[in-house]
């Protein structure tokens, strides 16, 4: 049942999410994201908690790992911002 809602969230949120966000939505651990995403823990942590914007590869990494439900806006700030 919880597969069920869990699936239902990700398919019914056509909005996009924020990387912490579709992490816990697929009911993952942080080290589980890293290791299907091929980043260290350290860098995804560094990545949610806004110390870090991702580098180009990983970024389309984690759009295509996303099924595009993250977007580039998500995972870069704009400048002066």
């Amino acid at each position: 049942m919880k597969k069920m809602l869990t699936t239902a969230f990700l398919l019914f949120n056509i909005s996009t999410m924020k990387l912490q966000e579709y992490i816990e939505a697929r009911r993952l651990s942080m080290p589980e994201a890293a290791k299907q995403l091929g980043i260290s823990r350290g860098y995804l942590y560094m990545l949610i908690s806004n110390g870090r914007e991702a580098g180009k590869k990983t970024a389309f990494k984690i759009i295509e790992w996303s099924q595009g439900m993250i977007r580039l806006e998500d995972l870069w700030k704009e400048k002066g911002s």
